[in-house]
């Protein structure tokens, strides 16, 4: 009986042994498997020279941001309406340590406000007014960047102009007041986006920063003759102080103009100024901009308080593609933010659109207006 006993145990013994290495043996098969078609898959893009995307080091991100805005004027009528819903999607691939895709687009559907400068002459709103609906995508961003070793990095395609501070605000949601300044918001001044090539460097000489762009651009106005644009820029460490000087020539016409820029940020941790200037240099009238934004972080950094003066002289402004109306405006007022997280804005924002120099009423009446403007911005 010992003995059958010590046999049972024994062939057990066995059996589980045989059964573990045959396990051990799958494993080690679907393993063989699984590299074989790894290796066929690596082999099959070697020799197409081209590799899947989403096997390049990918991130996605982006920003949402609605707005609600009120607006009445002496000879503008209550108007309020959901104004636009703006959706941008970020994305960038990094296939090397010294190449890499940066794309982004932006779509949003907004009820425009039509005749935006209260013009009586135009022929069919006689006041300004909120339009029909408008849906629409653009490709702000799109290019490949190239770092070279001796620290140049050279892009191909579009993106946003590295003119002044506010130009280059890649994210709505970055801005403290919505849309920004009128110097983003006056199409005669300089191209928003470059296109074509950019080239660019930052190096650190200790306690400063230095940089510079040169890049390319195309204006709607003419598409026939490139634009170049430049900047240099001057940050001391930490980023308290950040100036820099810009331009751009490109053909408007027959004359080659000049757009000059200087912008300057000043901040520290609770406390922060921006200002800028822009002239467009011409044969006739120059149009020119500036403002100046000033705000101050309170109850730890979670509530922001903005006021601003904002300057736009618009001497080849249309209210039709026929109907010239120049005019020069001040927008001044203030706001405040409310940053409950570190990717949420939430704003409030009032402005007095102020007509002056003569252009302040046309055929009796007043172009001034008061907007009121609510808004939010979440990045994701």
């Amino acid at each position: 009986m010992k003995f059958l006993l010590i046999g049972v145990v024994f062939f057990l013994a066995q059996a589980v042994n045989a059964d573990s290495q045959m396990d051990q043996l799958t494993k080690r098969i679907e393993m063989l498997e699984n590299n074989q078609q790894e290796l066929i898959l690596q082999t099959s893009e070697e020799n197409s020279k081209v590799n899947s995307f989403l096997r390049s080091n990918f991130t996605l991100g982006g920003f949402f941001e609605p707005s609600y805005t009120l607006i009445q004027g002496p000879d503008t009528s209550f108007k309020a309406a959901s104004s636009a819903n703006v959706l941008g999607l970020n994305f960038a691939a990094e296939y090397s340590n010294h190449l890499r895709f940066v794309g982004q687009v932006l779509t949003g559907l907004f009820f425009p406000i039509q005749n935006p400068q209260n013009d009586p002459r135009h022929p069919t709103f006689q006041q300004r007014t909120f339009g029909a609906p408008f849906y629409g995508a653009l490709l702000t961003q799109g290019y490949l960047d190239y770092e070279m070793k001796n620290g140049w990095n050279v892009s191909g395609g579009q993106g946003y102009a590295p003119f002044g501070y506010a130009a280059q605000q890649r994210e709505l949601v970055l801005f403290i007041r919505r849309g920004g300044p009128q110097i983003l918001r006056t199409s005669e001044l300089f191209s928003p986006l470059w296109s074509g090539f950019h080239l660019h460097k930052t190096e650190d000489y200790g306690a400063y920063r230095l940089g510079f762009n040169a890049y390319s651009f195309t204006r709607f106005e003419n598409a026939n003759t490139p634009g170049i644009g430049a900047r240099v820029w001057w940050e001391n460490t930490g980023g308290k102080i950040l100036t820099g000087l810009s331009f751009q020539t490109a053909k408007f016409n027959s004359n080659m103009d000049q757009i000059f820029g200087y912008d300057v940020r000043l901040k520290n941790e609770d406390y922060l100024l921006t200002a800028e200037y822009a002239i467009h240099l011409r044969p006739a009238s120059n149009p020119w901009s500036f403002y100046v934004e000033p705000s101050i972080l309170i109850f730890k950094e979670e509530v922001l308080l903005y006021t601003f003066l904002d300057f736009t002289q618009s001497s080849l402004n249309k209210t039709t593609p026929v109907l010239p109306d120049p005019y020069q405006k001040y927008e001044y007022g203030l706001g405040v933010n409310w940053l409950p997280t570190s990717y949420t804005r939430l704003r409030l924002g009032v402005a007095m659109n102020d007509y002056v120099y003569g252009n302040a009423v046309v055929l009796g009446k007043n172009r001034d207006c008061v907007t009121l403007d609510i808004s939010a911005g979440v990045a994701f």
